[in-house]
């Protein structure tokens, strides 16, 4: 690939037209510290270009600059970190991005720039939600351990420490709330399981696995698994959506199974969403190699790379999936990109645990943007509105009409 500037990257980004190889080198250029006041200009130049006269509320623009701008400004280190020329109010919601890396709080950035306003040229309407009960974000964890005999441990009702011990692995709980089982197990014994259940209506859980495997569980997933790995391969089976960073072991495979999908992989970082009430079962490799395979089709993907397939049909490779999107409800995030209404209101009913009710068909209108899950229910709808959609939120009911 010739070699191109940051800014001709950033272009390419946002108007969607760059490849998987460019993407590559955008994130090598943003894991630069030089590179990040880069972004502050870029930000400045898009609000002050015609593009930008789709925002046409200028209560929201600036609100959204805001954003922006705090988002940039926490990517860079403390001691060059400007005086920002923009206040918020005491009372403001401002947006803040988690860091899982520079280059990936301000790719979140621009897929804000891009995609906070409505797809659509009649650009936003805000209007309040009807709310006669808010539903607060997640405040804690409800996940729960079933063990091998069948007891229960709901993780948010005991304090850290170790909560058991199986055939000689311990099973801990940090003073952060992540789960870690540790030790050498019985491997004289057969296999025995585990099952790490995160419901509807939770905060994000992880838990490490004796080979020191690292999993998170999005809402409304599950994970079981072998408290001690036995024999030449580890499996693992999941159902909702799950992150995986697994430790590398040449000579024991991992398999990730969900129904008729198969994951293996050697030692790699990927994303499964095989969520139930999505059409589509979805695996993007973030690091490493993975073979994906099902009852009609087999395929290696590589890092960058999205396989996604209905249920007993071929996968169909996307080689440049918005790895924002597929990794924001890890870090704290809703991201969308020309995404359909039904589509939104799944994931807002995984993590307010809430039921939606459709008054009438949904309008096919495609959203984009970021906001942070730890805002409540009624402030998601509120950024949500517009082009006649409208909400109530009646108990733990959600009506669209």
């Amino acid at each position: 690939m010739a070699s191109m500037n940051i800014k001709e990257l950033l272009d390419k980004y946002v108007m969607e037209t760059i490849t998987a190889e460019e993407t590559r080198e955008l994130f090598r250029q943003l894991d630069s510290q030089e590179q990040l006041p880069v972004i502050n200009e870029y930000v400045d130049a898009y609000f002050n270009s015609s593009e930008a006269d789709e925002i046409s509320n200028p209560e929201l623009r600036n609100r959204i600059l805001d954003r922006l701008r705090l988002a940039i400004e926490s990517s860079l280190p403390q001691a060059t970190r400007p005086v920002s020329r923009f206040s918020t109010g005491r009372n403001s919601r401002v947006i803040r991005f988690r860091r899982f890396a520079a280059a990936a709080s301000i790719i979140l950035v621009l897929g804000l720039v891009t995609w906070l306003i409505i797809v659509k040229n009649e650009g936003t309407k805000p209007i309040n939600a009807i709310v006669k009960t808010d539903i607060p974000a997640p405040q804690n964890t409800r996940a729960t351990i079933t063990l091998a005999d069948g007891r229960v441990i709901t993780l948010d009702s005991v304090n850290a420490g170790t909560l058991t011990q199986q055939s000689n692995i311990t099973v801990t709980k940090t003073t952060d709330g992540k789960i870690v089982y540790s030790g050498s197990g019985d491997l004289s014994r057969e296999a025995v399981y585990n099952t790490l259940n995160n419901p509807r209506g939770s905060k994000v859980v992880d838990v490490t696995l004796t080979d020191g495997s690292h999993v998170w569980l999005n809402a409304g997933s599950s994970i079981t698994y072998p408290v001690a790995f036995i024999g030449n391969e580890r499996k693992v089976s999941i159902t909702g959506e799950a992150y995986f960073e697994v430790s590398h072991d040449a000579s024991k495979p991992f398999f990730v199974s969900k129904g008729e999908l198969q994951v293996q992989v050697l030692g790699t970082h990927f994303n499964v969403n095989a969520y139930d009430d999505e059409s589509e079962i979805k695996v993007t490799l973030l690091e490493g190699s993975v073979k994906v395979s099902n009852d009609a089709d087999t395929k290696m993907i590589k890092p960058g790379e999205q396989a996604a397939a209905v249920s007993h049909s071929p996968f169909t490779i996307h080689h440049s999936p918005d790895l924002g999107q597929v990794m924001a409800w890890k870090n704290g995030m809703f991201e969308f990109s020309k995404t359909d209404l039904k589509t939104i209101m799944r994931q807002v009913s995984r993590w307010y645990d809430v039921e939606i009710v459709y008054e009438s068909t949904p309008k096919t209108d495609l959203f984009g943007g970021g906001l942070s899950k730890n805002l409540p229910l009624s402030e998601v709808l509120q950024l949500l509105e517009g082009n006649g959609v409208k909400f109530i939120i009646e108990g733990r009911k959600l009506y669209v009409r």
